[in-house]
């Protein structure tokens, strides 16, 4: 598996078929109240790679701010990509943590295939906290 941040769809399409045996997946920055031409990338993307991973995006750039994409953003983002490609796998990342789980987990599962899990078990920065990820493995079971 590989997976890309900034590839456009076209350059993912030439590695799909110079490496066949390789599963894509792409991370999309999902903002509030996204616009169609972030539909349009959605969909692009959807219909090449076998995953997607939605995470925040904040002035243009996505992940490792540990904001959440609001939950009907995020399920927009989700029913576009599968209404271009019903098997394509879904991840949800941004700022995932317990209390989003306990939530919306089971939106999140009814919509969602993965997902994707940092700030929201850190001390701080890049320090994972191992009482926080075993609360968050609890609330998934």
């Amino acid at each position: 598996m590989v997976q890309f941040h900034s590839l456009s769809s076209q350059d993912i399409e030439k590695f799909k078929v110079s490496h066949p045996s390789f599963k894509i997946i792409r991370s999309i920055g999902i903002s509030p109240n996204f616009p169609q031409s972030k539909a349009d990338e959605i969909r692009n993307y959807a219909l090449i790679c076998d995953f997607l991973l939605f995470d925040f995006e904040m002035d243009g750039k996505s992940g490792g701010t540990g904001k959440q994409i609001p939950l009907k953003d995020a399920v927009k983002a989700a029913k576009i990509a599968r209404k271009y490609n019903s098997k394509v796998k879904l991840f949800l990342a941004g700022g995932i943590n317990t209390n989003r789980i306990k939530n919306e987990g089971e939106t999140l599962k009814n919509v969602f295939d993965y997902v994707d899990v940092n700030s929201g078990v850190e001390e701080e920065p890049g320090i994972k906290k191992e009482d926080k990820i075993k609360e968050f493995m609890q609330v998934m079971e």
